[in-house]
């Protein structure tokens, strides 16, 4: 059986990869609206439609292999530390807040943060 979050894993290099030809953000936006699973031919079709140069990202993936996994890693650490599980997660003020969250629901996390920095 494949593992899931390969797709992701994939997706998450190239974006750092995208970097190195100044267009994460395009990178990051390609793939963000994006409903369907995300496959490596997927992401490959998703970025070359934002202006990325494939064969460019390939030899920046290589080159800077090092450097991606380890802010990965360093990323992961990071998400563990906090408790995170998945994405999106939060923090606001000293509340972890995993999950979508409606406009509303943001409002009042901060309102509580704000409430609980003044106690």
């Amino acid at each position: 059986m494949a593992d899931p979050g390969a797709g992701l894993q994939v997706a998450s290099r190239m974006a750092l990869a995208a970097k190195y030809q100044d267009k994460f953000l395009a990178a990051h936006e390609a793939m963000m609206g994006v409903n369907s699973k995300l496959t490596e031919p997927r992401i490959r079709e998703l970025l070359s439609g934002a202006g990325i140069d494939i064969d460019r990202l390939e030899r920046d993936l290589t080159a800077n292999a090092k450097a991606i996994d380890a802010l990965l890693a360093r990323n992961d650490d990071q998400a563990r530390a906090f408790g995170f599980k998945g994405t999106p997660s939060f923090i606001v003020g000293k509340y972890r807040v995993p999950g979508v969250l409606s406009m509303a629901e943001f409002e009042q996390v901060i309102a509580d943060a704000r409430k609980a920095k003044m106690n």
